[in-house]
């Protein structure tokens, strides 16, 4: 269990790692029991209202791990693709 401290620092990090492929963190504003117990974030294209990750299997329900292994995997793309 993350501390609130840990949780605000963690949050920031992957805010950071998005905004570096033009994607935008949501959080939920409103939580239910389902976002509460299941995530509670997406990521949006920047400059559209694109979802790229985040809303399989109902809206905002991706956690913050979810993105960060999603980003990872966007920058172990892009480090194949300069090794091209």
């Amino acid at each position: 269990m993350l501390t609130k401290h840990a949780l605000v620092s963690l949050e920031r990090r992957v805010r950071r790692a998005a905004a570096r492929h033009r994607l935008s963190l949501l959080k939920v504003q409103k939580a239910n029991p389902q976002t509460r117990a299941h995530g509670g974030y997406m990521l949006r294209r920047d400059g559209g209202s694109e979802i790229v990750f985040g809303d399989k299997r109902y809206p905002f329900d991706a956690d913050l791990d979810d993105i960060e292994k999603f980003i990872a995997s966007l920058d172990a793309g892009e480090d194949a693709a300069e090794e091209d």
